[in-house]
């Protein structure tokens, strides 16, 4: 029963735009832009790399998991930002 609630949620998300789902990005040190974003599939939410034309590239850490909300994928990179010590933009 939790699984399907997961997924009405996850529909819920993929019926709004990339940019709603993504709440805080930041810039890494190479000037790249880094956020939350829905995975292939859309029932999963990744942190990836967003390019200018807003496609996405995930980044594969341990520490960055695929997510099954988007919520959990933000509190996820808002750690991992952190510690890399990349700040936080606002666009």
């Amino acid at each position: 029963m939790k699984r399907s609630r997961e997924i009405i949620v996850n529909k819920k998300y993929l019926n709004e735009s990339r940019e709603k789902i993504m709440n805080k990005k930041y810039l890494t040190e190479k000037g790249e832009t880094v956020g939350v974003t829905p995975g292939l599939g859309g029932d999963c939410y990744i942190v990836a790399r967003i390019s200018a034309t807003g496609s996405a590239r995930r980044i594969k850490s341990p520490a960055l998991p695929v997510c099954t909300t988007s919520e959990l994928a933000q509190v996820k990179l808002d750690a991992y930002a952190q510690k890399k010590g990349w700040r936080e933009i606002s666009e």
